[in-house]
């Protein structure tokens, strides 16, 4: 499953093969979108290590490996050579420009070089969408892509044709379709959440040493 099939698939779907209706950015917007409600229902993540800057606060969305990083659920910190169950550490995590940070708390205050084992929750990626290398999503899922994204192109048809024209019969009938495929997307996406469990709590309160400051 890649960008130029869920294009194809996209516009059998929409009834329109020959592309007469739909530009491939409007079908990249539906999809980017369609993967942002499935990775809310059912993310992706990731486990791993990364190389901390001096201080509190380190960049998790600009280190490799966490690009699509988009919650953190679990920081462990400091890590030693050999040690098989290193301490967790208490976080919060926050965006500041378009990064995703985490700020430890505890007494101990990361210095440049140390280690520090983060797990988060990831975007979904489709290959060949804004670069991406490969898909995410598992082939079981191709049809809930399809299903959002074509439901989220026939409103923004329906948009386009009440703006241009005026007129509510071949609006009305994009918007139907939209809502009928949006609705069915999201009540599978309940469904996904639903069995998916409870995820752990994001981070711990930053205690008393954090800076003097206590929780902020």
């Amino acid at each position: 499953m890649n960008r130029a099939a869920m294009h194809t698939r996209l516009l059998e779907w929409l009834g329109d093969p020959q592309a007469a209706r739909f530009s491939p950015q409007q079908l990249d917007a539906a999809l980017r979108s369609a993967l942002d409600e499935i990775a809310e229902a059912a993310p992706d993540s990731t486990e791993g290590t990364l190389v901390c800057a001096a201080g509190r606060e380190q960049g998790i969305s600009t280190a490799a490996g966490f690009e699509r990083a988009r919650r953190v659920l679990a920081v462990w910190y400091p890590l030693t050579a050999g040690q098989t169950h290193p301490p967790r550490a208490p976080f919060r995590s926050f965006w500041r420009g378009g990064v995703l940070v985490v700020r430890l708390g505890g007494r101990r205050t990361p210095q440049a070089g140390e280690s520090l084992r983060v797990w988060t929750l990831l975007s979904h990626c489709l290959e060949g969408l804004d670069g991406a290398d490969r898909t995410s999503l598992p082939a079981c899922r191709e049809e809930l892509l399809t299903l959002g994204a074509a439901g989220l192109a026939a409103q923004v048809r329906a948009n386009a044709l009440t703006e241009s024209y005026g007129e509510r019969t071949p609006a009305g009938e994009w918007l139907a379709l939209g809502q009928q495929r949006l609705a069915e997307f999201r009540e599978r996406l309940a469904g996904l959440r639903a069995g998916g469990g409870a995820l752990p709590r994001e981070g711990w309160r930053l205690d008393r040493w954090d800076d003097g400051n206590g929780w902020r």
